[in-house]
């Protein structure tokens, strides 16, 4: 990057974020909902049903949480996935680095078919079918859930017939989250760096050879 903006990305990487939530999108009253935070939440929008709060994280947000009706998702990956244009992604959705399911259950909301959400972490698994419940979005067209590395996925139907789009977030060095983690900068090893860049192309080889014609990574 060179020293001068090397600076100044590490003196923003290390501010705060502002606190920012997504408006649950499958109920009916979600435009009444985001109206409200924007107005008595002072919030800002951000996309089509984000909204930030520069301000702090108000009382009706919190309420609003408990019910269902928002979830707590950074304007940072809410930004990546109106980037993305979700809403124009076509079906089957293989979530391949799930974590919690914040992405996960972001497309659900959108009506997207998301087929299967796979993560290694069992707790983060259990998470997101706690979101799930939550949010209104378990039954029959929630995804199946699957506690496995992404780059070797099991030899199962369900991924053998193939996805339309293949959402990858793959784990990364973290070296954007210092801001809440400060103690990466070191910890974080050159050899983590060229563990995670191998996983990481194991991982989309395996979504590309589970992609259908014309699919999108």
């Amino acid at each position: 990057y060179g020293e001068e903006k090397a600076l100044v990305y590490m003196e923003a990487a290390s501010k705060q974020s502002v606190p920012a939530c997504r408006v649950n999108a499958s109920r009916e009253d979600a435009a009444i909902v985001r109206r409200t935070l924007l107005t008595e939440g002072q919030g800002v929008a951000v996309g089509d049903w984000g909204v930030a709060f520069p301000h702090g994280l108000p009382y009706v947000a919190r309420a609003l949480e408990r019910k269902g009706a928002l979830s707590l998702q950074s304007a940072a990956v809410q930004e990546v996935l109106e980037a993305l244009d979700i809403s124009s992604w076509n079906g089957p959705v293989w979530d391949a680095c799930a974590g919690s399911g914040g992405k996960t259950t972001a497309m659900l909301e959108r009506g997207l078919a998301v087929r299967v959400a796979t993560d290694l972490s069992a707790s983060r698994l259990d998470r997101l079918t706690t979101e799930l419940a939550r949010l209104g979005l378990s039954g029959d067209s929630s995804p199946a859930l699957f506690q496995t590395s992404a780059a070797e996925p099991p030899s199962l139907p369900v991924f053998s017939e193939g996805f339309a789009t293949v959402i990858a977030d793959v784990p990364c060095s973290g070296l954007g989250t210092l801001a809440r983690r400060p103690e990466i900068r070191v910890r974080r090893t050159q050899k983590d760096i060229a563990d995670l860049t191998a996983l990481q192309d194991a991982i989309l080889d395996s979504a590309a050879a589970r992609l259908r014609p014309q699919g999108r990574i």
